[in-house]
């Protein structure tokens, strides 16, 4: 799943089902080595659908418990955020639907998932495996956070949304 090129979109999910922000996506845009990359995560800021606000995150993969292989990941979800552990629950043969985990604390605790797609495969209908494993794995409601015209929107950095967002929030405090 780290070697996709372009955006992969989460199509939905089943935890901060009241969330404005729609879109989410993730890019690897840089390779530092077999275990570490640059990755651009993006999505609309909240009670917004005219543009996506994007920042750049280092991204790893990891191995959890007893697994041999990959099978996580490590990155900030937002630019001041702590880093977050998610771990690969699902990919099918072709890698056109990831299911990931946040971590648990304990066996009992919900699954938190966020069922993921590349834009190239967003619009279409989930491949049933791929449903099916979500729905058993991932109860309470969900949130659908992608749609279609998420692809044709414009995008800019975090630090020029932030900055116009402050000068707007002075010339309006005046």
């Amino acid at each position: 799943a780290i070697q996709l090129k372009g955006k992969v979109y989460v199509i939905k999910r089943n935890y901060r089902t009241s969330s404005t922000y729609r879109c989410l996506y993730s890019q690897r845009t840089e390779i530092y080595s077999k275990a570490k990359y640059k990755f651009t995560l993006g999505s609309t800021p909240p009670y917004s659908r005219l543009y996506m606000v994007k920042f750049s995150t280092t991204l790893e993969i990891l191995k959890t418990g007893e697994h041999a292989q990959y099978n996580a990941v490590k990155y900030k979800l937002r630019p001041n955020d702590p880093h977050k552990v998610r771990k690969l629950m699902y990919v099918d043969n072709k890698t056109t639907c990831m299911i990931f985990v946040d971590t648990r604390r304990s066996e009992s605790q919900k699954a938190r998932c966020q069922l993921m797609r590349p834009a190239r495969y967003a619009n279409e209908p989930l491949p049933e495996k791929c449903r099916r494993v979500y729905n058993e794995n991932c109860h309470g409601q969900s949130i659908r956070l992608y749609r279609p015209w998420c692809q044709r929107l414009p995008e800019r950095w975090y630090a020029v949304y932030m900055k116009k967002n402050s000068a707007d929030f002075t010339v309006k405090e005046n």
